[in-house]
């Protein structure tokens, strides 16, 4: 994580609910948080096809143009 950028990343693919116990316990032992925190019952996994991304500098809000404001 930053304080001065954030990313936005899609995958596409096929996804499916992890079910083997193997898989389960592997996915638990991984550092994935939810950015709101909850208890997270299930894990899902995605067989990657393509990954895009965006990268967006954070800092203060522009000043907004008075003729764009509705």
């Amino acid at each position: 994580m930053s304080e001065t950028e954030a990313w936005s990343v899609l995958v596409t693919g096929a996804a499916r609910i992890l079910d083997r116990d193997d898989e389960i316990e592997r996915a638990e032992q991984l550092d994935l948080r939810p950015l709101v925190p909850s208890i997270k019952r299930v894990f899902v996994a995605i067989d990657i096809e393509r990954i895009t991304a965006r990268r967006f500098a954070l800092g203060p809000e522009p000043e907004a143009d008075p003729e764009t404001i509705a």
